[in-house]
């Protein structure tokens, strides 16, 4: 569990678990360099993740809980296997990657998701998407409201949209 501030300002810059699992509370900041990352994160209450100058790789889950933000700046990427937010936030224009599943439940997301997993849309909750996104995977909804919103207006989707409830889209 961390809840103070590391930040990363230098090229080749490696962080590892050592148990696999990353406990943010406080402030990771990458303002130079790429950082790679062994094992998960889970970040919430008021935990924040920010890709100002550098990028983050090797992330197997991370998980956004309630106030957790990861802000990714335009240019940047995040990659991680899988992405999962229950009712955090995400900021910037930059790209969170994911190859394997994107599993979204409530809260506003600005930066723009890719890679080659579904986008899937769970729990009671409205989930908020303010940019296109470039994954090739699904969109299935099981339950709540999924916005899609782009420049304010809402945006198409092309990809397949299953619905397995009454969710409005």
């Amino acid at each position: 569990n961390y809840g103070g501030t590391i930040n990363f300002n230098g090229a080749g810059a490696k962080m590892i678990a050592g148990n696999g699992s990353i406990t943010n509370w406080g402030q990771i900041n990458v303002t130079a360099g790429d950082v790679t990352v062994s094992g998960s994160f889970d970040n919430s209450n008021g935990g924040k993740i920010s890709l100002s100058g550098g990028n983050m790789s090797g992330v197997t889950t991370l998980n956004n809980g309630a106030g957790g933000t990861v802000d990714v700046a335009a240019g940047r990427t995040l990659s991680v296997v899988t992405f999962n937010s229950t009712a955090g936030s995400t900021t910037g224009s930059g790209t969170i990657n994911a190859s394997d599943a994107i599993n979204l439940s409530s809260g506003t997301y600005g930066t723009v998701f890719a890679g080659t997993g579904d986008l899937t849309k769970s729990g009671s909750g409205k989930v908020t998407l303010t940019r296109e996104h470039p994954y090739s995977g699904g969109t299935p909804i099981s339950a709540g409201l999924l916005e899609n919103r782009h420049g304010g207006t809402p945006a198409s989707h092309t990809d397949h949209v299953a619905s397995t409830g009454p969710p409005a889209l």
